[in-house]
């Protein structure tokens, strides 16, 4: 067959377009990038790809304006002291180079198992903040949520749901609070009695269980940021059960008004505030940032 050069020409812009065209999609993709440990990453599922929460959560999503990236490194902890920890793992290092939009960290399972926390449990605050701060200093700003962990218990490996509930789950809280970052009680989501959600080591989700992760999380990833008003002298948060509010990323204290729904503008800047949606959960949003310039 002979091909005229006019039209190797059209074949040959033709392709080129279409490069270009999917390449130009891909970069206007949404990506969000899941740090976690074996439970992110889907431990002992037939096929962790898809059967994992960040492989739900993608189905969830939607390939066409969303990319999620698993990350999640079985056994991994956040402390850097932990022994193996997230901060030595080479998925650490692709998180920083992934371009996330979006970034959800569940992780803390392995800093539960009671002798680390026992011998290491008072730093692993100040390693998860600053983890949560060199994602932030991240050239794509992304923004960050953070999960509580999951209910879990197995002697054997030294996991107990009372280290999870009483000791690791409340830090995240306060990190969450501390830092102004959307959190998502995974706990309550599965604490609810359905054997069929774990395996049978009763620390690692089943396929359903990790759905109801990747459901949750993509119903906070998809929630429009509440909107706060200023007027007469005070900002005012969307109804709620309970607030924080910030003036230029700090917490505002409570004796300042700083977790109610209301608080009086005493000094300009940037006002957001973290409310909690329900009295049943602790799961809280982070509202859109208002700029205050003059006082009135």
């Amino acid at each position: 067959m002979k091909i005229n050069k006019h039209n190797c020409f059209s074949l040959l812009y033709t392709l080129a377009f279409s490069v270009l065209v999917s390449q130009q999609v891909l970069a206007q993709k949404q990506k969000v990038s899941c740090i976690g440990n074996s439970i992110t990453y889907g431990y002992d599922l037939p096929n962790p790809l898809i059967q994992s929460y960040p492989g739900q959560l993608q189905v969830l999503l939607g390939t066409t304006g969303w990319e999620v990236g698993n990350f999640g490194d079985s056994g991994r902890t956040m402390l850097k002291a932990g022994g193996y920890s997230y901060w030595d793992s080479q998925r650490y290092k692709d998180v920083l180079a992934s371009s996330p939009i979006v970034v959800m960290i569940e992780l803390g399972t392995n800093d539960s198992k009671r002798w680390l926390w026992d011998l290491k449990g008072t730093e692993f605050k100040s390693d998860y903040k600053e983890m949560v701060q060199s994602i932030q200093n991240l050239p794509s700003k992304p923004e960050i949520w953070i999960g509580l962990l999951i209910p879990g218990e197995k002697a054997d490996w030294d996991i107990f749901n009372s280290y999870i509930k009483d000791k690791v789950n409340p830090k995240i809280k306060e990190i969450a609070l501390e830092r102004g970052l959307g959190l998502i009680d995974l706990y309550t989501e599965l604490d609810k009695n359905k054997p069929e959600w774990y395996l049978a080591d009763h620390v690692h989700p089943s396929v359903s269980g990790a759905g109801i992760i990747a459901r949750k999380v993509k119903e906070m990833l998809l929630m429009s940021k509440p909107e706060i008003s200023y007027a007469n002298g005070k900002v005012t948060a969307p109804d709620g059960d309970d607030y924080q509010w910030y003036l230029d990323g700090v917490p505002v204290a409570s004796g300042n008004s700083g977790k109610l729904k209301e608080m009086v503008v005493t000094t300009i800047g940037n006002y957001k505030v973290s409310v909690k949606l329900s009295v049943n959960n602790e799961t809280r949003i982070v509202s859109k940032e208002l700029n205050v310039s003059v006082l009135n």
